[in-house]
């Protein structure tokens, strides 16, 4: 005969599990966070591969804490690239363009989503090769609400202390932020944009 201790145990845990997997449709799945946490990183790679080439070497220089090694002749040193990574200097960049290029609409912080826009087709794109789904289920032509560059630099804060999950609302303004950039690029430069999500190889000249 099993105790009711034992069943009280066992109905408890059951609950517990039925609990986690609502808690997890209601915030989306475990899939869909690690989808919005790619998706940032991958947006920032997007920018900064199209930063100029000095920029680049200023944020990577930034992110150096340690010696390189010397080579000698009986060991010649082959090093890896070395990768741009995220690094506190990237979210001041990032927040810096998101204040200067992202401004209300009637008094509305909002973005049409339209995948069939070429600079977004191209975005969307560029983060499918890393098997990003997410914006295919955003219907075309919504009207999707962002965020006040105050707002946007508190949550791009929180984000990296991981003091609160990243939100929909940051992920859309990221990729408002990324289309915005580009259509500005585009009128600066035509046809110098690089689609290219990885993270970017530190110019040589910033290990010096």
């Amino acid at each position: 005969m099993k105790k009711k201790g034992t069943r009280k145990i066992r109905k408890n845990r059951r609950t517990q599990r039925r609990k986690n997997r609502s808690y997890k449709r209601m915030r989306g799945g475990d899939d869909d966070v690690k989808q919005r946490i790619n998706i940032m990183k991958l947006l920032k790679n997007l920018i900064i591969n199209n930063l100029e080439e000095d920029s680049k070497i200023e944020l990577c220089r930034k992110q150096q804490t340690s010696i390189t090694p010397t080579a000698t002749e009986q060991q010649p040193l082959l090093l890896k690239p070395v990768l741009l990574e995220d690094i506190q200097e990237v979210d001041e960049l990032i927040k810096e363009s998101y204040k200067s290029l992202i401004n209300q609409k009637e008094g509305k912080y909002q973005f049409i989503f339209n995948p069939d826009d070429i600079k977004q087709k191209h975005i969307i794109a560029a983060l499918k090769t890393k098997e990003i789904t997410y914006f295919d289920r955003i219907v075309k032509n919504s009207v999707l609400d962002i965020l006040s560059p105050i707002e946007f630099n508190n949550s791009l804060s929180s984000s990296r202390s991981f003091s609160k999950p990243i939100s929909d609302t940051l992920v859309y303004s990221m990729f408002a932020l990324s289309v915005t950039l580009f259509y500005l690029l585009s009128a600066i430069k035509p046809n110098s944009i690089v689609y290219k999500v990885d993270p970017i190889e530190c110019p040589s000249t910033a290990n010096v």
